[in-house]
């Protein structure tokens, strides 16, 4: 606490300094002022929270300090010094904002009490006054929020009639924007790091939104205000008022800039997407998936970008993902326990997002939920839950977000090794080596007459113990394994190549087609040259098909 004594007499401010008691009232600085004047530049130039003055003095008056020092700042405590003659004065001068007053001359013992009191009313107001910003600031979280939830609740599709959303505007201290004409911004902040954790994704988003707002209002001495959120894709997306983007090339530079401060501040790249103009609010939503759709189409994989979506890219050319679906699939050499192979065939499904074709959301999406699909089939013969196996369980809520192949990548080899920790720990270990080289055979061999004979003989086990041995470790039978990896591969070699039906017939075993072909309408009630027809018009939704092998 400081302090500032004021009287004209020195003898009186050395008496008062000599009785403060400061290591009880913890003082910082005892301030001097034999006049008025010199007590106002003290308090302009100083923080000071106790003036103690005389209430007559030559020049100004004790009261008239006052009544300056409450024109100026409002938390100061003053106490005045009166003599007797003054006593009605001084009474007087406390209705008016003096905390206390002191009759001269007046004792250690009262000075020190009087300066007690006015003490612990300031830590009250301080307390008070801290208790005071705390709830200022949760109003400004909570308004924060609610206008994030407005404006999602906008891009998602919620109707609002036009008075609601303008009580809820003005509720909110927004300016009312109907019928104004405002674009989109889609921000994505992009980083190779997957490490970055969910707080550290919003420290940097939050420093690039105010980024944004310092670079956006630049040199604007209107309300500056930003409307943005986060959408369910972990993307930012503000609403622009026209004045901001109808000198497109002048948002361009500024746009440019954002990205360059981000890149040199943040040690991040941010992707940028502007929309075309819409009225607000009518067709937010449909903008909004617009947007997107744009997005991920215009930009896809790439770091860095700019893009205004009349600026009209030409159109990509989707393709399927072809490695995915390749035999032996991912789940049947998970399944086998041939770790080695599954991580050579993830480095083979990876390598095709290094072309731009497959530089895309929803290729990424489609590896995606393949792998989701694997790793739940697994962990669940092992009696365990998924989420439980999972680093970063939200990762399995929304593949959103992965924003490259590289974090995807890295996300499924952590629960490789997981994966393969729990199974060789699991009490079916004994047995594991022997299903393995069961799989192997089958793999290598599918072409061949592949029968529980052929296998025993290749495992030298008797073919009795052999059938209950795989159903016991597997639970599916050895026959419906072998019936399914064939049928995976012949659905792989009818969408992605030409051969003949009778020739894919025998690559997987089938010497006899009409027998493959009767098998093969049997499990998907297509027969195959049917099925390969469907497969020439639409997307091959492999997933499904394996689903339906799985359970049969």
């Amino acid at each position: 606490m400081n302090i500032l004594l004021v009287d004209d007499e020195d003898f009186v401010l050395d008496y008062l300094a000599e009785n403060i008691d400061q290591p009880r009232f913890r003082i910082g600085h005892i301030y001097r002022a034999n006049s008025v004047s010199h007590a106002l530049k003290i308090l302009e130039e100083n923080h000071v929270h106790l003036v103690i003055t005389d209430i007559r003095m030559p020049e100004i008056s004790g009261l008239e300090l006052l009544a300056q020092i409450r024109s100026q700042v409002q938390d100061i405590k003053v106490i005045l010094l009166s003599g007797y003659s003054e006593f009605d004065y001084a009474k007087q001068a406390i209705k008016h904002g003096v905390f206390d007053y002191l009759l001269k001359p007046a004792s250690p013992e009262e000075i020190n009490e009087c300066i007690y009191q006015a003490y612990e009313a300031i830590v009250r107001d301080g307390h008070n006054e801290y208790q005071l910003n705390l709830a200022k600031h949760a109003i400004c979280i909570n308004n924060d929020i609610r206008k994030e939830k407005l404006l999602l609740d906008l891009l998602l599709g919620r109707r609002f009639t036009a008075s609601s959303l303008k009580d809820q505007m003005t509720a909110l201290e927004m300016p009312d924007l109907s019928n104004t004409r405002t674009r989109l911004a889609i921000l994505r902040l992009e980083s190779e790091d997957s490490n970055d954790t969910h707080e550290d994704i919003e420290l940097l988003s939050y420093s690039l939104l105010n980024m944004t707002k310092e670079i956006l209002f630049a040199g604007s001495t209107e309300n500056s205000l930003l409307w943005y959120c986060k959408d369910p894709h972990q993307y930012i997306v503000i609403l622009l008022e026209e004045r901001l983007w109808v000198d497109e090339e002048r948002l361009r530079e500024k746009l440019l800039n954002l990205q360059d401060k981000v890149n040199v501040y943040l040690h991040r790249n941010v992707s940028v997407l502007i929309s075309t103009p819409q009225q607000f609010p009518k067709q937010m939503e449909q903008l909004y998936r617009e947007s997107l759709k744009y997005f991920w189409n215009a930009i896809g994989f790439s770091t860095r970008a700019l893009q205004f979506m009349n600026d009209n890219p030409s159109a990509t050319d989707y393709r399927p993902l072809s490695r995915l679906y390749e035999p032996p699939s991912l789940l049947n050499l998970m399944e086998s326990g041939q770790w080695g192979e599954v991580v050579t065939k993830l480095d083979h499904i990876f390598e095709e997002f290094e072309t731009t074709l497959f530089r895309t959301q929803d290729h990424l999406l489609e590896v995606y939920y393949y792998l989701c699909n694997a790793f739940s089939y697994i962990s669940h013969k092992q009696a365990l839950r998924l989420a439980d196996l999972v680093e970063k369980p939200e990762y399995l809520r929304n593949g959103y977000y992965f924003r490259t192949a590289t974090q995807l990548k890295e996300w499924t080899l952590s629960l490789i090794v997981q994966f393969q920790s729990n199974i060789e720990d699991s009490p079916s270990k004994g047995h594991s080596h022997i299903i393995k080289q069961i799989h192997s055979y089958i793999n290598q061999n599918l072409n061949q007459d592949v029968t529980l004979n052929t296998i025993s003989n290749h495992v030298y086990l008797h073919p009795v113990y052999l059938s209950r041995l795989y159903k016991k470790e597997t639970g599916i039978s050895l026959s419906a394994y072998i019936s399914r990896i064939r049928m995976e591969k012949a659905m792989y070699l009818l969408t992605h190549t030409n051969q003949k039906i009778q020739e894919i017939s025998k690559e997987i075993g089938y010497h006899k087609p009409q027998y493959f072909i009767s098998l093969f309408k049997l499990q998907y009630l297509l027969t195959p040259q049917e099925f390969r027809e469907s497969q020439s018009k639409k997307p091959i939704d492999q997933s499904k098909d394996l689903n339906i092998m799985r359970h049969s």
